[in-house]
């Protein structure tokens, strides 16, 4: 071990060194610690030799010992519902080797739990909730530089235990103002071979979504407040990266950018005031964009964008409360492509209230989509913490090994015994009964062969064009008539994308495609 100590470790899910894959909360909240005198130190999931894909209990115990070689005082973990098994075990396994480490949790899935994690854990010492700006340096103060000024009660957003061991939750710090600035960049933080590989910049441009659908927990995270970044500032930056890296590519990191059409209006006039070369990227909603809005982003740079449509259903539109005009979906969807945008688009499918009629629809305008030129995702419905799916329908999970998303998990086997003593916090890794949800674990193989076919079999195409298009009702002809394809390569249980990936490793696209094609084609006949 070093005698250098250091302050604080953060430790990030990263994979991969590359940019994408950093957490741009951890950056700030490392360079806000460093400017305030903190030693601090950032560690990925990369820097471990081992991949926790494959061999997880290496990895572990590779990572442990890089960190402890740190001799933090304190190791801080990112937390993501699809990482929050791997941080509470690499926590305890910090903790058994040395108990004097404060162990603290921040980002979305630690707060969405942190009465659980407090209250079951006692190798977690505190859950750092809401945006950490403004707790950080109080904090780390409180932990290492005490003179007893600070008390534990005033650091807004920890959750803990006090001396009774009852959890205790402080009330949660402020949000950032509407139009916040920030004043310095973590740039220099980052490993440099992480920008070898860089296209596209992520960048902070705002926060929060007011809108309130059932299914998504960024609302709960961030209580509906939404906020943009001063405009000169989110400029200033872009220009900053541009000059510093040679990078004019960038992604716009926040759930709904086009809220507000005035600032949007005034960001793009200060793109065109400073005569910058930039491209950027953003999630919209179709509800808060409109033609105008369209055209003067893509003057200003605008490349790409992500609609959430979620359901092809009118019914289910209210049911999840999402309340898109359908109608208006396809309008802005094809505008955006004919003007040349990058566009994707995604769809949930499995919602416990959803029928197969609903679910016909959600289908047919994704494959819609799709033959508009869209980049379409269509996603199994996973029941998050913190929302009204997961209040509903907490007693009917269960936890399934098999499934193709879990499948998916990183360690999600290994850690299964502590996943599933404590499902109610890993509810993204559960499911629930619903026959019609099962059954349509081979869509996305679906949508892939009649894209194939509308693109290289012209008269296939037509036939399907007359016989039931795009329905649940050839979906299921579908699956019936290549179920002899799908499980003699596949799995059963597995029915996640790369399905379609397993076929193909078997045989040329063509012939594959082109069997399934005619196999449904001979069922209409």
């Amino acid at each position: 071990m070093s005698n250098n100590s250091i302050d604080i470790v953060f430790v990030v899910p990263a994979l991969k060194a590359r940019i994408k894959d950093e957490s741009i909360g951890t950056l700030i909240l490392a360079k806000k610690a460093i400017l305030a005198g903190f030693n601090v130190k950032i560690v990925r999931y990369w820097d471990s030799e081992y991949s926790p894909k494959v061999a997880y209990d290496k990895f572990k115990e590779s990572l442990v010992e890089i960190i402890l070689s740190y001799n933090p005082k304190v190791v801080s973990f990112y937390c993501r519902c699809e990482e929050y098994h791997i941080c509470l075990d690499l926590s305890m396994t910090i903790k058994d080797k040395d108990d004097k480490i404060i162990i603290a949790y921040g980002g979305p899935q630690s707060e969405l739990v942190a009465i659980e994690t407090i209250s079951r854990f006692s190798f977690v010492d505190y859950v750092c909730c809401s945006e950490g700006e403004n707790t950080i340096v109080p904090f780390l103060k409180f932990l290492l530089k005490n003179d007893g000024t600070i008390s534990i009660s005033s650091v807004d957003g920890l959750t803990y235990r006090n001396n009774e061991g009852l959890t205790v939750q402080n009330k949660f710090p402020e949000f950032l103002k509407d139009n916040y600035c920030r004043e310095y960049y973590y740039y220099d933080i980052i490993p440099e071979k992480s920008f070898y590989v860089c296209e596209s910049m992520p960048i902070d441009v705002g926060r929060g979504c007011p809108f309130s659908c059932t299914y998504c927990s960024t609302k709960t995270f961030w209580k509906r407040k939404f906020r943009l970044r001063n405009i000169k500032d989110t400029v200033d930056e872009m220009c900053y990266v541009s000059e510093k890296y040679g990078i004019n590519n960038f992604d716009f990191m926040h759930d709904l950018f086009t809220v507000n059409k005035k600032r949007i209006i005034e960001f793009c006039t200060e793109i065109q005031s400073r005569g910058i070369n930039v491209r950027w990227g953003c999630d919209s909603r179709i509800d808060t964009i409109d033609f105008e809005m369209i055209d003067m982003m893509i003057a200003n740079g605008l490349y790409r964008i992500f609609f959430g449509i979620e359901t092809g259903s009118e019914r289910m539109q209210q049911v999840i409360n999402k309340k898109l005009n359908l109608k208006r979906c396809d309008e802005i969807v094809k505008y955006c492509i004919d003007k040349g945008l990058e566009v994707t688009t995604s769809f949930i499918y499995g919602f416990p209230d959803e029928t197969a009629e609903d679910l016909s629809q959600t289908i047919s305008m994704a494959v819609r989509f799709q033959n508009y030129g869209c980049t379409v995702l269509t996603n199994m419905c996973h029941i998050m913490n913190g929302t009204e799916l997961f209040n509903r329908y907490r007693d009917c999970l269960t936890i399934n090994k098999t499934t193709a998303y879990n499948d998916c998990i990183l360690a999600f086997n290994h850690l299964y015994p502590l996943i599933s003593c404590n499902k109610d916090m890993f509810a993204n890794f559960c499911d629930f009964p619903n026959p019609l949800r099962d059954e349509m674990k081979f869509l996305d193989v679906f949508r892939y062969t009649l894209n194939y076919a509308k693109n290289h079999f012209e008269e296939e195409h037509r036939f399907l064009l007359k016989n039931n298009y795009a329905s649940i009702e050839m979906y299921r002809t579908f699956c019936k008539a290549n179920s002899n394809v799908f499980f003699k390569i596949i799995p059963p249980s597995d029915g996640n994308v790369s399905n379609i990936k397993h076929l193909l490793k078997h045989d040329t696209p063509e012939r594959v495609y082109k069997l399934m094609i005619n196999n449904l084609i001979t069922a209409y006949k």
